[in-house]
């Protein structure tokens, strides 16, 4: 899975170092700027229900669009997206502050315009989770896994040649970890994560 990690961020390299004369024409970029909230990532329902869940996300992410040379208008898309939020435990009502986490998702994908400033973005790719604390459900490391993504998209151009677009992003993932495995969960967790967010771009 490193090894398509370094792929997708070649492609992203490529694209964003490609000739000057044709590229810079074709490719447009954005930032992005959002909050995920995220489904419980472990529920153990053996007596009392104990789940993982992380906190709200600040959240961070970089964009590029090569247009398809297609009969329908479709822009190829390359996303690279990261997270930061604290791991709660909750058991019976009450919370416990676990571990900082992080995620960091690439994913490839294609945008089409569904009506006027809608634009739908569908992607797949892979997230892989990073914690500096071995604790928890990453004592025996930090799983990375494949992902599913679709986004909703509201383009408004402004005078400035810049375009601002509102977001709404979903993704879905199965969650597992070695620490888990180990302790006889053989099965992994369907984790849905929603984004809200704003991004800018050229």
């Amino acid at each position: 899975m490193l090894f398509r990690h370094k792929q997708l961020a070649l492609a992203l390299l490529v694209l964003a170092a490609g000739p000057p004369d044709r590229l810079t024409a074709q490719v447009s970029w954005n930032g992005r700027l959002g909050v995920t909230w995220t489904t419980p990532m472990v529920t153990d329902q053996v007596g009392t229900e104990v789940q993982l869940q992380p906190g709200l996300a600040p959240t961070l992410g970089v964009e590029l669009l090569l247009p398809l040379k297609t009969k329908t208008p479709f822009e190829a898309s390359f996303e690279a997206q990261g997270t930061i939020a604290s791991l709660y435990r909750k058991e019976a009502g009450s919370e416990t502050d676990l571990l900082s986490m992080r995620t960091f998702t690439v994913t490839g994908g294609v945008t089409g315009q569904l009506t006027g400033p809608v634009y739908l973005r569908a992607g797949v790719g892979f997230v892989s989770y990073l914690s500096t604390e071995e604790t928890a459900v990453f004592q025996e490391g930090t799983p990375t896994r494949l992902l599913g993504t679709a986004t909703l998209e509201y383009r408004k151009p402004m005078p400035s040649g810049y375009r601002v677009t509102g977001l709404l992003r979903y993704d879905i993932h199965g969650f597992t970890t070695q620490q888990l495995q180990n302790a006889g969960y053989t099965g992994s967790q369907t984790v849905h994560r929603v984004m809200l967010g704003v991004a800018v771009g050229k």
